[in-house]
């Protein structure tokens, strides 16, 4: 079994958001993903869901891992999943979906 979770929380959230989970995963080598312009991450382009995932995948070093997506990061999950299914050990999807609809909104809010 691998002892690599990646932690990847929601829009508008930092890693900080999984402190409180952190003593539960002790023994654990923790990857926290920010997404890019979030914490300590630089706003860079990327391209969709696709993008945010290629980029999660280039910060784990393991060859396989467990992987915990909040809303957003469920979807980066997903695509994780489908992308490279050979490296995702277990995938667990909070409060999340496929699909966030029409980007406007979240323009909105992101400014």
């Amino acid at each position: 079994m691998s002892r690599v979770v990646v932690l990847c929380g929601s829009l508008g959230s930092t890693s900080a958001m999984w402190e409180p989970q952190l003593p539960a995963l002790h023994g654990f080598d923790v990857v926290r993903i920010d997404h890019p312009g979030h914490g300590g991450a630089p706003v860079v382009d990327f391209d969709g869901i696709g993008g945010l995932a290629r980029s999660a995948l280039a910060r784990v070093d393991a060859e396989r891992f467990a992987f915990v997506g909040l809303s957003l990061g469920g979807a980066v999950g997903m695509r994780i999943a489908l992308d490279a299914p050979e490296r995702v050990e277990r995938l667990a999807l909070l409060c999340t979906s496929p699909r966030f609809g029409d980007p406007g909104p979240w323009r909105e809010r992101a400014s």
